[in-house]
């Protein structure tokens, strides 16, 4: 009950410390301005991308009208060269080749290989295979009903032009199509950057969460600094004179942090959804739940780091290293483009633990999210015992005042 009651304190003090409130209204307000514009979708919703058709056939022919159709697609049409060449400059999501022997491969009853070149800058990648699987699809369902029909004529010894038979009934074919479920598509991917060509999984940025985890983190950087502040103006002193336990006043600490940015979180993610359409990787409740999780981690970490004073002296030099390492833990680019050892050990830091467990749940593995959430709880529990478990002995009141 203490707990709660001198949060509400620190809570109140904040609120007259006018450049902090300013600080911590304005903030919340650029976050969600800087994240909702790099991620808000395209007012005319069309992604450009570079289409390369080597194959020179009807068939190819035939998918690069269907996808010049797609509102979502805006398609570059030129050779290999220039087409990789845009990618390189980040002026297209990717390069899309229809290889030589397309269409030899639907009229053998395959689904034929498409070559995609990634931009080191692709969002929307997953997005464009699924537009571009649909029409080969579709393209490949009306080569294996004329294959059908063909093979019923030679079976029954009906001579026929198999090439205007085949034509007539693809055209016949496209009348009925409605379009189904997707089907994967088999596709070489590479990432195009301006030193670097290898397999990756998926599109390097890594989404708007990452940016508001990078936020969350540095903004908690600070606690040990302010903490420090707190004892120079007397309010650890007057805490511990009334309660006699340090606890109280770290535990205040902390659960008004995660409060505020619980709130921070909820505003920003209100405003990316609601004023930009952007659309988070999980349902926005969930991810301002984990996030809260997460703050409360960080907060009861760096509260306990707040004992020793180097970790306010040096508040600097540790910012720079935590931005250092929200940039390497996959907060704004996919870690999927390390080597296997090093995105292990980015496990281990805070921020990269927090991408993962939000990868968790995207890919539906609910129990490994939930695992790592009560992990992320119970962690920072321990912490916030720490004057109990771990910390220094309470100091005896008064004693400053003796010396």
């Amino acid at each position: 009950m203490k707990t709660f009651l001198y949060s509400g304190v620190i809570l109140k003090r904040y609120l007259k410390k006018k450049r902090l409130l300013f600080m911590m209204l304005l903030m919340p307000l650029l976050t969600a301005v800087m994240i909702g514009s790099v991620y808000q979708p395209a007012v005319d919703g069309a992604i450009p991308i570079a289409w390369v058709d080597e194959d020179d056939s009807q068939a190819s022919r035939y998918l690069t009208e269907l996808m010049q159709q797609e509102p979502l697609l805006r398609l570059m049409i030129t050779d290999r060269t220039e087409a990789i060449d845009l990618t390189r400059r980040y002026r297209v999501e990717g390069t899309y080749i229809i290889p030589a022997g397309f269409e030899d491969q639907l009229q053998q009853d395959r689904i034929p290989r498409m070559e995609m070149i990634r931009s080191a800058a692709s969002f929307g990648a997953d997005t464009i295979a699924e537009l571009i699987t649909s029409g080969v699809i579709r393209l490949a369902s009306h080569h294996r009903a004329a294959s059908i029909i063909l093979n019923e004529y030679r079976l029954a010894g009906i001579v026929v032009d198999e090439t205007d038979m085949r034509r007539e009934i693809i055209e016949h074919a496209d009348t009925y199509w409605k379009d189904g479920p997707v089907i994967p598509l088999r596709v070489n991917e590479s990432l195009i950057d301006d030193t670097i060509s290898r397999e990756v999984r998926r599109g390097i940025l890594a989404g708007p969460h990452g940016a508001l985890t990078a936020f969350i983190t540095l903004f908690a950087v600070s606690i040990p600094l302010l903490i420090s502040q707190e004892k120079k103006a007397g309010m650890w002193q007057r805490i511990l004179m009334v309660t006699g336990s340090e606890a109280v006043f770290r535990r205040s600490y902390i659960l008004s942090y995660t409060f505020i940015q619980m709130i921070i979180a909820l505003v920003v993610i209100a405003i990316m959804t609601i004023g930009f359409d952007v659309q988070t990787v999980i349902p926005p409740i969930v991810l301002v739940m984990v996030l809260t999780v997460y703050a409360f981690f960080l907060a009861a970490f760096f509260s306990w780091a707040a004992q020793w004073s180097l970790a306010a002296d040096f508040s600097g030099s540790l910012t720079f290293l935590v931005m250092l390492l929200c940039l390497i833990s996959g907060c704004f680019w996919t870690y999927d483009i390390y080597p296997v050892i090093i995105r292990r050990l980015l496990l281990l830091s805070p921020p990269g633990f927090l991408m993962q467990l939000v990868r968790q749940f995207e890919i539906r593995n609910y129990m490994m999210a939930a695992a790592g959430t009560v992990l992320m709880l119970i962690l920072g529990a321990l912490l916030t015992a720490q004057p109990l478990l771990f910390g220094k002995k309470n100091p005896v009141i008064g004693a400053e005042d003796t010396m």
